[in-house]
């Protein structure tokens, strides 16, 4: 039975908190699986696959469908995600010359490190996002190519998901209790709603 008006907002919108919730706690369960580092990732791109088939009304068995994802993705998801992380300590070491700066410097170089560091993490959104919509092989060379021309063709909607990262963190900091059920998997939700139809064109 379809619910309309005010009644089918609530319904959506207490169902999407209920999927995102859910799968948030298999993220954590698989990124522990993995020893944490060779886990998030994997973990990650399943999630993802999962919210993608909630975005195309389908309804997939959710532990079968993340466990084998994560399976078929391990190796690759972690070659891209180590380099992620390689990057991302490059520019916090970058950050801890950045300091020696004075004035107009120290604000311009921090403020872009911090920017980098947020594209960085934007992009493995939109990898496992490029992923999600074969949901079959990881080509890494192919998905980044649909990452960067995501990127390319849609600077405004990278900004917004830019902004959703930092929403996101910020707010777990000054509620952390949420983080187990609405962390990863609303930023997740929040880059396909952005960027899955154009995704879908970006051949």
């Amino acid at each position: 039975m379809q619910l309309g008006g005010t009644s089918g907002v609530i319904y959506r919108v207490s169902d999407w908190l209920m999927k995102l919730a859910v799968v948030n706690v298999m993220w954590i369960a698989f990124t522990i699986l993995g020893l944490g580092v060779f886990g998030f990732y994997p973990a990650f791109i399943a999630m993802t696959t999962i919210i993608i088939a909630w975005k195309n009304g389908e309804n997939p068995p959710y532990i079968k469908t993340f466990f084998q994802t994560y399976k078929r993705v391990f190796l690759k998801a972690n070659n891209v995600a180590l380099g992620a992380i390689l990057l991302t300590f490059l520019l916090f070491v970058n950050m801890s010359i950045i300091r020696y700066f004075e004035g107009f410097l120290f604000y311009f170089f921090f403020v872009s490190t911090i920017m980098l560091i947020l594209v960085v993490w934007s992009s493995l959104v939109l990898v496992a996002i490029a992923y999600g919509r074969e949901a079959e092989t990881f080509h890494v060379k192919d998905h980044f190519q649909q990452m960067w021309m995501m990127m390319v063709m849609h600077p405004f909607k990278l900004v917004a998901l830019i902004l959703g990262i930092a929403t996101v963190v910020v707010t777990i900091l000054f509620f952390p209790a949420i983080a187990p059920f609405y962390s990863v998997s609303v930023l997740s939700w929040v880059g396909v709603s952005l960027f899955y139809s154009n995704a879908q064109e970006a051949d």
